[in-house]
């Protein structure tokens, strides 16, 4: 009994430890991002995407919910989507199209926050998170558009509405309850983490998924990291990634595969299963997009695994962190 309970004290001090270090990023960027929504910013902002909608096959009105998507997260962006979609109706290729966008780069902020106090460039972040949304909605669109797939009206799930509580207050408590769910699921996870490692099951994952991760530059010390944030999202894979940061266990080349992939695609089961819901089609954003992060990430891979390891650092991570993460 002394022992259960010396496990889960050392659990809930590492549970903290990790959501002081997540929280530090989230809590400021989420008080910013209510500024700029409350003063109405982001219909700028959609308006600048709007030739980048019509890239790739969307009409222009399109580029707020991308904004909203960017600028907050994909329940925001689904907001748009019931709002815009009966004024400018579009098919389910174009819908999914665009779902896929948006799980391709959204919450950037938050994640991208993240990425940066991990050690990695804000720049490159930014650009490799809103470079794959492009890159996969000409890719997607080029293929619906050459085999004419999907030009049916999309079969949206979810009723067109939109009230919400947007007091201040509704707002607040709303960040407290994610503040409290991530406390408690990152304390569960590293319960399981610890169970895993105690019974050798993670062991078994390891070699599993080891062949698989490797063409992407993903070693075995990232797995576990790494099916946090593909299976419950960025955000909880995050706080680890901070973690992983400041005890170096992760080698740095290997470090940066592995938020890249993570960040172009994670919280599989949640976010997929949302832009279902707002009429994207199945097959594409179940499969299509996994093959589309997976093959992107490949790409990234093989373009710098052979750039020396001083020459990496410069490029990828910021300098100020950099001296602290040599091997």
């Amino acid at each position: 009994m002394i022992k259960f309970f010396s496990i889960l004290k050392r659990t809930a001090i590492n549970t903290i430890d990790i959501c002081k270090s997540l929280f530090k990023i989230m809590i400021p960027v989420s008080i910013t991002m209510k500024v700029i929504t409350e003063l109405g910013l982001i219909p700028y902002i959609g308006e600048f995407l709007s030739p980048v909608m019509s890239l790739i096959g969307l009409p222009g009105a399109y580029g707020i919910v991308w904004a909203a998507a960017l600028c907050t997260n994909v329940y925001a962006a689904v907001i748009a989507i019931l709002s815009i979609s009966p004024e400018v109706p579009i098919t389910t290729a174009q819908m999914t199209v665009l779902t896929i966008v948006i799980l391709s780069a959204h919450s950037l902020p938050v994640e991208c926050g993240i990425a940066t106090k991990a050690g990695i460039r804000l720049s490159i972040a930014i650009i490799f998170r809103i470079s794959m949304g492009i890159i996969a909605g000409i890719i997607f669109n080029f293929i619906f558009s050459f085999f004419n797939l999907f030009n049916t009206a999309p079969q949206i799930l979810l009723p067109n509405v939109t009230h919400t509580d947007t007091t201040l207050w509704g707002w607040a408590l709303g960040e407290i309850r994610i503040y409290l769910t991530i406390i408690a699921i990152i304390f569960l996870l590293n319960i399981i983490i610890r169970i895993l490692e105690k019974s050798g099951a993670l062991i078994f994952l390891i070699k599993i998924l080891s062949p698989f991760l490797k063409f992407i530059g993903i070693g075995k010390d990232a797995i576990p990291i790494t099916i946090i944030g593909v299976i419950l999202g960025f955000a909880y894979a995050g706080g680890f990634f901070l973690k992983e940061s400041k005890t170096g266990k992760i080698k740095k080349k290997e470090f940066l595969y592995t938020v890249n992939f993570v960040a172009t695609w994670h919280a599989v089961i949640e976010d997929n299963m949302l832009m279902i819901s707002v009429g994207g089609a199945a097959f594409p954003i179940l499969i299509g997009r996994f093959l589309f992060a997976y093959i992107m990430c490949m790409i990234f891979f093989f373009i710098t695994r052979n750039i020396k390891e001083e020459k990496f650092l410069k490029i990828f991570f910021r300098q100020k962190l950099r001296p602290q993460q040599r091997e």
